[in-house]
């Protein structure tokens, strides 16, 4: 197992009475949640494109927040650390993280947009087909005639 890096528990006034906690080990971030049904989300850390920090004036009291990290990956775009401790420090080292790791895998973030949009050449394929279409249309082609 990979050293953790960093974990902390989700907390409700500022208490860990939440079933929900987050680790850092590796190059991935972990989310595990519940008691009996467990889910545990996984998101490598060179995926993440942004991180927001988010509290309410309860969390300034007890000294929490939220970090809401925007990566690039299809199914889940976004994640958020919910009730953890020094949001702003959590913040700044996933932004560190990501971006030493994007270094050594060689990764720009142009590639990683790439992940969050469609193909490009579908659009062209799609409009191809459309206007091949519309010329059958209008040469009389026999199955666009309508009626008997």
């Amino acid at each position: 197992m990979q050293d953790i890096i960093w974990q902390d528990r989700a907390r409700l006034f500022g208490v860990p009475v939440l079933f929900t906690s987050y680790r850092i080990s590796g190059e991935t971030l972990f989310r595990k949640r519940g008691i009996f049904f467990v889910t545990e989300d996984r998101l490598p850390l060179y995926r993440v494109l942004d991180v927001q920090v988010k509290k309410t004036p309860l969390d300034l009291i007890f000294r929490t927040g939220t970090v809401v990290l925007y990566a690039a990956d299809v199914s889940d775009p976004s994640m958020e650390l919910k009730g953890i401790r020094n949001p702003n420090e959590v913040a700044d080292l996933i932004m560190k993280l990501a971006e030493s790791l994007r270094d050594k895998h060689g990764i720009r973030g142009k590639e990683l947009v790439g992940a969050l949009m469609p193909n490009p050449h579908l659009l062209d394929i799609v409009t191809q087909i459309r206007c091949g279409i519309m010329k059958l249309a209008q040469a009389g082609a026999p199955w666009f005639r309508r009626g008997p």
